[in-house]
This record gives structure tokens, sequence and C-alpha cells, in this order.
């Protein structure tokens, strides 16, 4: 194992220890950065937000729609799990409920439907 890797192991340890949270680890020849790191509370997207992202995941329905409901945490990873109700064509048809997952990604919410 080399000096970089041990060095990246440390920070990754140390800056979750210290309380950092989930954060985006960047390395650079023998400097390490850690960038973007990530609220302890849960931030969820506006409704705006949760429909560009929603429209953005499934592309081949560029009329989809989708109202938010309640979001919590992602317990098991980034961003919040969202209530949604949606449909994927409109006009042939009524909503669906479904859980939908928000994450950041570089400042643009991205969104995948969990079930």
């Amino acid at each position: 194992m080399s000096n970089n890797s041990i060095v990246l192991i440390i920070a990754v340890v140390l800056a979750l220890g210290i309380g950092i949270g989930t954060a985006t680890i960047m390395q650079s020849n023998s400097s390490i950065t850690i960038i973007e790191p990530m609220a302890p509370e849960a931030v969820s997207p506006t409704q705006e937000e949760a429909q560009v992202a929603f429209r953005a995941a499934n592309k081949a329905y560029p009329d989809a729609k989708m109202k938010l409901g309640d979001c919590a945490k992602n317990n098991n990873g980034l961003g919040v799990i969202c209530v949604v109700e949606y449909s994927l064509m409109p006009k042939y048809g009524g909503m669906q409920s479904a859980q939908v997952l928000f994450a950041k990604n570089n400042g643009a919410w991205q969104a995948v439907l969990v079930d």
C-alpha cells in the first residue's frame, strides 16, 4: 500500500470521526482536499427542483408530472428519500405513489425511483 493510500484512508477516517459527515474526497499528488461536506441535517429539494430532477431521470417522458410529499434523511447513504405522487404520461392516467431518492451532485439535484 502506498503512502498516498494510507494518507487517504487516514483522512477519510478523521473526516468521518470529526463529524464532517459525508464528503467528496479528492486526491491530487500528495495532497488531499475534502470538498462539499454535506450538512448533518437533511436538506430536501423544492417542488420545482424535484420536478426538474424527476424529469431528467425519466427523459423518455418529458411531460412527466410529480408532486413532492414528505422527505426524510436517507439513513443508508446520501440525500433524502421522499414520498411522491407521479405520472409518467399524465394525459393517459392517474397518479401513482412511490419513493424517490433525491441527492445533490455538483450542485444539481438527481432523482432515483426507489420503488
